[in-house]
């Protein structure tokens, strides 16, 4: 069974997204569902106040769950339909644990931080740049920490 999870900015940009299956022409699948997943996230935001908002659509083999935070930061995971459906309980424990990664990832102010970066001699000698520029928003650039992606498939199971 293929699986996906997808990580999409407050601007619906795609922060992250990453499948189950080492398949790469897949990719394409599922940045569609996870676009054609936007426009329910829109309708069912309005009728939740809860983060989790469940199953949004099932479309062609695929089921699709979302959730999203108070900063408009959607999570998504999208399964190839199987015969029992997933219990909504699971689905939100997965999602409240991405959260919880996703919070840490960019609540870490070193984030853009190389250790290459970092001085080895005489600290006071040299400046330091800022990895990312001072305008660039953290909700909207692209994940690409292996540990981001390491803790993601540990609570995937992937």
């Amino acid at each position: 069974m293929q699986q996906c999870v997808a990580i999409i900015g407050p601007k619906n940009v795609p922060l992250y997204l990453h499948t189950s299956d080492r398949v790469s022409s897949s990719a394409t699948k599922w940045h569609f569902l996870a676009h054609s997943a936007l426009d329910m996230v829109e309708e069912c935001v309005k009728q939740h106040t809860n983060p989790y908002l469940g199953l949004l659509l099932t479309i062609e083999d695929s089921a699709i769950y979302g959730y999203q935070t108070n900063t408009n930061t959607k999570f998504l995971l999208m399964f190839e339909e199987s015969t029992d459906p997933f219990p909504d309980e699971d689905i939100k424990t997965l999602c409240k644990a991405i959260h919880a990664v996703y919070q840490s990832y960019v609540s870490n102010p070193f984030v853009g931080v190389n250790p290459g970066d970092l001085p080895t001699k005489n600290p006071d000698a040299i400046v330091l740049q800022p990895c990312t520029s001072p305008s660039a928003d953290p909700l909207n650039t692209q994940i690409t920490s292996p540990r981001v992606h390491q803790r993601i498939m540990t609570i995937l199971g992937w």
